[in-house]
């Protein structure tokens, strides 16, 4: 799982991701170049990914994600 942030304040976004205790993989985009080459036009938006790294769907909500990993 990616989620990629455009937060401005790296310190609160880090101090977020450690108080919620979100596990995946994230990505804060200060300059917007990641959401504009992922069509990223709202938030939050996340993406899951196979081994490879590909992506393998976008915006997947919790329970969709726990029914693909049983």
């Amino acid at each position: 799982m990616l989620r990629v942030s455009v937060d401005s304040d790296k310190q609160l976004w880090l101090k977020t991701i450690t108080r919620k205790k979100i596990p995946w993989t994230h990505h804060i985009d200060f300059g917007g170049m990641v959401t504009n080459d992922l069509a990223i036009f709202s938030f939050p938006t996340n993406f899951l990914l196979d081994s490879k790294g590909n992506i393998v769907k976008k915006d997947i909500s919790i329970d969709a994600l726990k029914e693909i990993l049983k």
